[in-house]
This record gives C-alpha cells, structure tokens and sequence, in this order.
C-alpha cells in the first residue's frame, strides 16, 4: 500500500483514471522491494506499507482482500522525534464514491487530553 502526499495529486490522479491495459505506468514512478520481494513500492510516496495476502473473501460487488502488515517503509524526513509526523507527511486521502482529493485538517487535540469537556447522558 502506497501512500502518497498532496503533492503527489496529479501524477495520483492520471495513474488512478487511466488503465495499465492502455497505458504504461511502470516508468512513471521509482520502485523498490521490500522483505516479499514480490510488492513494489513506490520511492517518491512518503509511506510504504508492504503486506501480504491472507484472505479474500467474496461480497455481493466486490472482493474485499485481508492482508498482513510485513513491513512499514518511511524516510526519516518525514518523521519528527522518531515518529511519524502527519504534518510532514500531508497524505493524500481519497474519498470514494464520489470522487475528491483531500488532505488532513488541522490538529483538534491529544489523546487523554480531550475527555475532560465530555459529560456521560443517563438513558
């Protein structure tokens, strides 16, 4: 699973309308390989994750794929006190369905932190 940032909106975009039966994409990005040696990567994506299939089960529509993560492959730019740093990272999420690029908001808050203004309804 390759995660890329906001800045990587365009080349996303055509890579995710146009098919790999009539265009070739495999020169579009750098590639590398992880512990499977059988998953490529994305370089330029600030997060790698590297998994293996463990099952695929059928739905009306669709396949739904469970994996298993191997491997989590980042660079250290994108990380802040040894942890991930979201702000740093500014992935790129889609929204299904409809069709829109998003990036993550602001910070609203700290774990533990946020609780205090919570005040449990009787039912």
């Amino acid at each position: 699973m390759n995660i890329p940032s906001v800045d990587m909106v365009a080349v996303t975009d055509y890579c995710g309308t146009h098919s790999g039966q009539t265009v070739d994409k495999s020169k579009i990005f750098d590639f590398f390989y992880g512990e499977l040696k059988n998953a490529p990567m994305i370089s330029e994506c600030p997060i790698n994750i590297e998994c293996k299939l463990v099952k695929t089960v059928e739905l009306q529509h669709a396949e739904l794929l469970i994996g298993e993560i191997v491997g989590v492959y980042m660079e250290e730019e994108y990380l802040t006190d040894a942890k991930p740093d979201m702000k740093k990272i500014n992935p790129l999420v889609f929204e299904e369905g409809v069709g829109n690029y998003w990036t993550l908001g602001e910070h609203v808050g700290r774990i533990g932190k946020m609780e205090k203004d919570y005040k449990p309804q009787s039912r």
